[in-house]
């Protein structure tokens, strides 16, 4: 049912009369008209003339004369959703045929026909080092087209290996990566150090040599002092078989 009148009404004085704003309103049966004809279609219920509230008709498609077949283009039930009013529109019975669909660099991989008509559904996947622009799943429009739009396969794109020519922008110069330090283990030496100091080596080897050079001088001295205290107690002579001959003096 539907409101046929104000929704709201007051209480009034008119006068010396109490009245109300307005008539009393009523509710009527929805009611909608035979819903419309179509071209090359038909609905149930055809000779209905009156339908009521949520009442239906189904519609379909006439055969079409020639090959190629009508499709039923929109909702296919309608009902009675208001006063004098359908759910929606009605649809449409033609012919639709979408182009086959080709994609360069791609594949077609469900929805294999050799004609594609309405709400045919295809899917697409791209060749190896070929990327997907678009939709992989594309549906035949009432149209004759699809939708959304074929896709395309664009190559993916490499990063180039060559080098950079010489640019006259003016900037820091890169930096070479350095090489780890070397981490040093107990009990073993550094490796970028030697086992010796230089600086100690070389006062290591000066004071050797003085040491050296001093026990060297007093060993002369000692023998040359027992030599000239041997000479002044006796005098050595030398035979004639070479044997040392020692006369004492008086």
């Amino acid at each position: 049912y539907y409101l046929i009148g104000e929704a709201v009404v007051h209480c009034e004085l008119k006068g010396e009369e109490a009245v109300w704003s307005a008539k009393p309103a009523i509710c009527a049966r929805i009611l909608c008209p035979p819903p419309p004809k179509i071209e090359n279609g038909k609905h149930t219920f055809s000779d209905v003339e009156v339908f009521h509230y949520l009442e239906a008709v189904t519609y379909s498609c006439d055969p079409a004369p020639g090959p190629e077949e009508y499709s039923l283009v929109g909702e296919r039930t309608l009902y009675c959703a208001s006063h004098q009013k359908w759910s929606s529109d009605a649809p449409e019975c033609k012919v639709v045929r979408c182009p086959f669909p080709v994609v360069a660099n791609g594949k077609q991989i469900s929805g294999f026909g050799k004609t594609f008509s309405y709400k045919a559904t295809v899917m697409f996947e791209c060749n190896k080092g070929f990327y997907l622009n678009g939709s992989d799943t594309i549906i035949c429009g009432g149209n004759s087209t699809w939708e959304p739009s074929i896709p395309t396969c664009p190559k993916v794109s490499t990063p180039s290996t060559a080098k950079p020519l010489n640019s006259s922008v003016s900037g820091p110069k890169p930096t070479h990566p350095t090489k780890p330090p070397v981490s040093n283990y107990p009990g073993y030496p550094n490796p970028r150090e030697g086992l010796f100091d230089l600086d100690d080596l070389d006062a290591w080897v000066i004071a050797l040599i003085v040491v050296t050079a001093l026990l060297a001088v007093a060993v002369i001295v000692v023998g040359l002092y027992k030599f000239l205290q041997r000479r002044k107690k006796g005098t050595y002579i030398i035979d004639e078989s070479h044997r040392e001959v020692k006369f004492t003096s008086l």
